[in-house]
């Protein structure tokens, strides 16, 4: 583990002394601790701000708990700020009882530290708890931000948290209904924004380590396409949702061991609920919804939020209004009432009398007095808060009518989307807005909060407003025309037409409610040219494949010719699935280096095959770790899916590789864990040698101890005998690199023993020389020369000439390998195969030039190009020049490389650069060496000699 950094929170009225026995206690330990006696610098921050610093740098916060310290305005802001950061707070009670603790960390453990107490015995459990692993935080998914001038609605809060947090909180058995939890109000009252608050909460997100996933449902969800957004956020393949009955067993495969919170905000059916209602054990729901219905057909513990008290709707009316409380108007009260205490409608009528002077209060408060709340009634038949409906009304009405107007615009989108400015610049330059008007407008609306702006300039109603702005709007199919028409005036071909982050995503959406559905069909498979607009634009074919699911819901299946186009449909989506499998994980990784990451995923989650999918990720894993940005939420889900295919597959490798990319970070814990839970004895015994390897590297060696002796215990389980003899000969490699060299060698032994009982050849062969080479590694030279010699003589009774020569080969090129030339060739002039027999030519040539042998391993390289000319098929031998060549590619050789270089084909070039790639005197001039491949290819159509000789000119 890291230092642990410590940060000191007391007031000095209850036990200074204490505060400093205690620090001087802690550096002792070794800790880093921060104090403000000894700690406070002056760099040219305020107090507060070097503080707040120090609680942020810090990864323990012990609060010294006193009558003091619950009294200190200071003390509670340090602690409020440890608990928005989700800092590890540790409570000390050194003077009082216990109902000094805060609130809101009652629920953590408070050790007692009070002159009652031994010092000594408090201070180690102290000690104790502060080396105890953090638990870590649960990642948020789809997680909104919390809205501007968020009120804290502290009662409702741990409301809902005790209900979703009662079996964590106390010995609770857990049933159906205390694993889904329902926040149910009227529109507008703050369901969602509660429910963000809850998302982003530190106790709840410790609670659930996998993940907080949150989906907005709506009234019209695409549950398929929500199922499948859910399993790409559990690590899934979007294919395996293949309609919703199946989508919710597949969720119940991915969430049945995890430990995570799932939010579906803005319910309306109970069907809905359904589609998702695939808990595990340790899972729990959290559904926001108007109506009370579904939370009762299903049994679900309901909260009810009711509106703001009337001070905290006052808090917020003057937030908005940008006005202390004390500052309000007599009028505000009675505005308050008049908005029903709704924090939506509060917010636009604060938003709507910011700035101006105190008598426009009483004009705001009669225009709401006289709002019709009978046509309102009538125009939304069915709505039960006309209040809030009619707040929406009066700030809309105090809008000058171009305003209005560009506002009901937005009635155009789809519910619950977020709009780039971009969108807007184009849709109104229709009628000849430029950047800067659009600007002015959107800041005027965002401004008066009717509507809402996140960090990255995306904008987005309230589903009320939309529902106003729809109303009002009047033809919607003529303002989808208007849409369509102001991004392609001249009708030309939609794959001509620019991206701007919103057109390729949301066009056919557009189109259909356009009344141009007729159009949606020929764009998607009367040619490729959409596929590949939208695959360049968009970094991926992921959007395509959202469009031609979104065709086939289509209610213009049902028509006569529905068949045919079902047909042409899903053949669209096999030419992707085929796009799809031609990029090789070498792709993936010359894409990321390249800076194309993003297309890289794409390809990657797009694979069909969860195994295919999980090399694809790793192999962008290992290169943006290899740049500097490894990326967290890319490992979980790559370790999610190794669990995914080991449950489905029974196949257990993939677990292995997550344990290596886990040692590299390194996370050792979490390493064990998922070693433990590897179902092949092999792979197990494997996941723990690499493991205990590591630990010895950290100079952990009783824990190392420890995990080698299980690993050797789970060996005697194992039982297919080459299995058996690998997992022995890792364990040994890994015993000897930690310097346990007589363990090592009894481990060796064990597995030369067990070779004897593997009945086929060819599988004892390559046994024999993976141990040779092993012992080899280990410096047990002599040992290493015997097991060679044993899988040469083995490979006599290899009946298969084929299988006989490419044995052969391959300990040729573990006798090279192991710093034994003259044997390895005296082997490889055995081989009868001419290609297997260049093969083992090329690997002595790189193992000689590796050693610096420069002049032997030039003749060498020469008579494997020259035993080539003797392979008759073309393929073949094209194959043994291009296997020739990367190994001179590998040793700086380029021009050499480039020259032999036999496959011709533009994809097989590309991935020859990627095999060379150590060869080159630098990362950015093999990146450069690639750029201009593609680009010759892409643009200027150059024959292949051309190619390499540019190529052996720039890099050689």
């Amino acid at each position: 583990m890291a230092q642990i950094k410590l940060f000191i929170s007391y007031a000095r009225a209850d036990d200074e002394p204490f505060v400093e026995s205690l620090y001087e206690d802690l550096t002792c330990q070794d800790y880093n601790v921060w104090w403000d006696r000894k700690a406070m610098e002056s760099r040219g921050k305020t107090f507060l701000q070097e503080i707040r610093d120090a609680i942020t740098n810090a990864n323990r916060f012990i609060l010294v708990v006193g009558p003091g310290a619950a009294e200190s305005s200071y003390v509670r802001a340090e602690w409020e700020h440890a608990l928005s950061i989700c800092q590890v707070i540790i409570p000390v009670l050194r003077l009082g009882e216990y109902d000094l603790v805060p609130g809101p960390l009652k629920h953590n453990h408070c050790i007692d530290m009070r002159g009652s107490r031994p010092y000594t015995k408090a201070r180690e459990e102290l000690i104790r708890i502060l080396e105890t692993e953090d638990v870590g935080r649960g990642r948020m998914f789809s997680v909104p931000e919390l809205p501007p001038h968020f009120i804290e609605r502290s009662k409702d809060l741990e409301a809902i948290r005790s209900k979703l947090l009662a079996d964590i909180r106390s010995p609770t058995v857990v049933t159906g209904i205390t694993r889904r939890a329902g926040l149910q109000g009227m529109g507008g009252i703050g369901k969602t924004s509660l429910a963000i608050a809850l998302a982003r909460d530190c106790e709840v997100r410790r609670a659930f380590p996998d993940g907080i996933f949150w989906l907005t449902i709506g009234q019209n969800p695409q549950v398929l396409s929500l199922q499948s957004q859910l399993g790409e956020m559990l690590g899934d393949n979007p294919r395996s949702f293949t309609n919703p009955d199946d989508g919710k067993r597949r969720l119940n495969t991915l969430l049945i061991d995890k430990s995570c919170l799932l939010i579906l905000d803005d319910i309306w059916e109970t069907e809905h609920v359904k589609a998702f209602d695939a808990l595990g054990e340790r899972c729990r729901m959290l559904i926001t919804t108007r109506n009370i219905a579904p939370l009762r057909s299903m049994g679900v513990s309901e909260h009810r939020l009711e509106t703001l008290e009337p001070q905290q709707a006052l808090q917020l009316l003057a937030e908005w209004a940008d006005l202390p409380v004390g500052g309000l108007p007599p009028e505000a009260t009675e505005i308050a009432e008049e908005c029903g205490n709704l924090p939506l409608g509060l917010a636009m009528i604060g938003a709507m009398v910011r700035g101006k002077p105190a008598n426009r209060w009483g004009a705001v408060l009669k225009r709401l007095r006289d709002a019709d709340l009978e046509k309102i009634r009538q125009d939304f038949p069915g709505y039960p808060y006309p209040d809030l409906m009619r707040a929406v009304q009066v700030s809309v009405d105090a809008l000058d009518a171009v305003l209005q107007r560009r506002y009901f615009d937005f009635a155009v989108f789809r519910d619950d989307v977020d709009i780039p400015e971009t969108v807007l610049e184009t849709f109104w330059a229709l009628d000849g807005l430029d950047a800067l008007d659009t600007e002015e407008i959107i800041d005027e609306l965002v401004d008066r909060s009717l509507l809402r702006r996140d960090a990255s300039n995306r904008l987005r109603l309230h589903d009320l407003q939309v529902d106003y702005v729809r109303k009002q709007a009047g033809d919607l199919r003529a303002l989808h025309q208007r849409l369509l028409r102001a991004y392609n005036p001249d009708d030309a071909p939609w794959h001509s037409i620019a991206h701007d982050g919103y057109l390729y995503y949301f066009l056919l959406y557009h189109l259909h409610e356009a009344g141009r559905a007729e159009a949606i069909h020929p764009l998607l498979t009367a040619g490729r040219e959409w596929l590949h607009a939208s695959s360049a634009a968009c970094k991926g074919d992921g959007a395509y494949m959202a469009d031609l699911e979104f065709a086939l819901q289509d209610a213009a299946l049902e028509t006569p010719d529905g068949l045919l186009r079902l047909i042409e449909l899903n053949a669209a989506r096999q030419v992707v699935y085929a796009r799809v499998s031609r990029y090789t994980d070498l792709d993936l990784q010359i894409l990321t280096r390249l800076g194309r990451a993003e297309e890289a995923f794409s390809h990657a989650r797009l694979r069909p095959e969860l195994s295919k999918k999980f090399d694809g990720l790793v192999a962008i894993y290992e290169v943006l770790t290899e740049k500097g940005a490894p990326q967290p939420a890319l490992l979980d889900e790559i370790i999610a899916l190794a669990h995914d295919i080991q449950r489905q597959y029974r196949e257990s490798w993939k677990l292995n590789t997550a344990v290596k990319l886990l040692l590299g970070v390194p996370d050792v814990p979490r390493a064990e864990q998922i070693a433990a839970s590897i179902e092949s004895a092999s792979s197990r015994a494997y996941a723990l040698s690499q493991i205990a390897a590591a630990l010895a590297g950290a100079g952990q060696t009783a824990r190392a101890a420890n995990c080698f002796e299980r690993a050797e215990e789970v060996t005697a389980s194992i039982a297919d005998a080459s299995e058996r003899a690998y997992a022995l000969r890792e364990i040994a490699a890994a015993l000897a690199a930690a310097g346990e060299t007589a363990w090592a060698a009894e481990c060796f032994e064990r597995a030369e023993g067990v070779t004897a009982s593997i009945a086929d050849a060819s599988s004892r062969a390559y046994a024999l020389r993976d141990i040779g080479t092993a012992l080899a590694a280990a410096g047990e030279t002599a040992r290493a020369a015997e097991c060679f010699e044993r899988a040469e003589g083995v490979t006599a009774s290899i009946e298969d000439a084929s299988s006989r020569a490419y044995a052969l080969s391959q300990i040729a090129a573990a006798l090279a390998g192991a710093g034994e030339y003259e044997r390895a060739e005296g082997v490889t002039a055995s081989i009868e195969s001419a290609s297997r027999r260049a093969y083992a030519l090329s690997q002595i040539a790189a193992a000689l030039a590796g050693a610096g042998e420069t002049a032997r391993a030039a003749e060498c390289f020469e008579r494997a190009e020259g035993v080539t000319t003797s392979i008759e098929d073309a393929y073949s031998r094209a194959y043994a020049l291009h296997n020739i060549a990367v190994e001179h590619g590998k040793r700086g050789h380029i021009r050499q490389a480039v020259r032999l270089q036999g496959l011709q084909d533009f994809d097989d070039y590309v991935r020859f650069l990627a095999a060379i790639r150590e060869g080159f005197p630098s990362v950015e001039s093999w990146v450069d060496a690639v750029r201009r491949t593609c680009r010759i290819f892409a643009w200027e159509q150059a024959s292949f000699s051309e190619i390499a000789r540019i190529l052996g000119d720039e890099a050689g």
